[in-house]
């Protein structure tokens, strides 16, 4: 069988527009080229939590690839190409070795690029040490960067309830001054207009494009797109709600 998949997965949406996907991306067509294989799919999750397993749940990509191996869309014997195990799964070592154990006994062949590593049915017990330390490793740093992400954030809560603005990324229509966090009026007014005009019926992409037609830039000096009026509906910090 020379045909292969790839799957590639950022824990944060940021990763994507970054040297991430695209080194994935590189990575994978050099090695199909190298062994002869045809890419026939892709799978990518952005923004999922191998962690938290957010990438096993509905509408998740990964839960997607295994049931399409399941049902037969993906045949045996195809390749799946990951960058390191850690794309596949952060979570607990046994956690984990269950979802590449779930591949390998559907027909894949796991190929992980970054060290050239094949897993199938007939990987050795020297192989098997070697992912199993993998798997504790990557769990091992996500653990940890859980427990000092929630110490900082219980730091920032309590300094909220006591009435202290915390440091961190404001919203664009605030600003600091000295100790205070103060509203800019400027964008302030931009939001009340983009506010109206949704209440008024109008479109995330008719808004957008008034709003370039007349000459009304972003907070950070770039024109409106559809997406960028719906994720500024959608921003509860409009409302008060602090979201991390």
């Amino acid at each position: 069988m020379n045909q292969a998949i790839s799957y590639s997965r950022f824990s944060t949406g940021n990763q994507q527009h970054g040297s991430s996907l695209g080194r994935q991306n590189q990575m994978v067509a050099e090695y199909c080229s190298k062994h002869h294989l045809t890419l026939i799919d892709s799978f990518h999750d952005t923004g999922k939590s191998g962690y938290h397993a957010k990438h096993l749940q509905k509408g998740g990509q990964l839960k997607l690839l295994l049931e399409r191996i399941h049902d037969g869309t993906i045949p045996k014997g195809t390749h799946l190409l990951v960058e390191q195990t850690d794309r596949l799964t952060r979570q607990a070592v046994f956690e984990g070795l269950n979802i590449i154990q779930s591949l390998i006994a559907s027909g894949l062949v796991l190929v992980t690029l970054d060290d050239g590593q094949r897993y199938d049915s007939k990987t050795d017990f020297g192989q098997l040490v070697l992912l199993l330390a993998r798997l504790q490793r990557g769990h091992e740093e996500s653990e940890n960067k859980s427990k000092r992400l929630g110490h900082v954030w219980s730091k920032k809560a309590e300094e909220m309830n006591a009435g202290i603005v915390p440091k961190m990324r404001l919203p664009s229509w605030l600003e600091r001054k000295d100790d205070e966090v103060v509203i800019i009026h400027k964008v302030q007014a931009l939001i009340n207009t983009i506010i109206d005009r949704m209440l008024e019926g109008g479109s995330c992409q008719g808004i957008a494009k008034g709003l370039n037609k007349e000459g009304i830039k972003t907070s950070t000096g770039k024109e409106w797109t559809a997406s960028a009026v719906n994720q500024l509906m959608r921003n509860k910090s409009l409302i008060g709600l602090h979201t991390r």
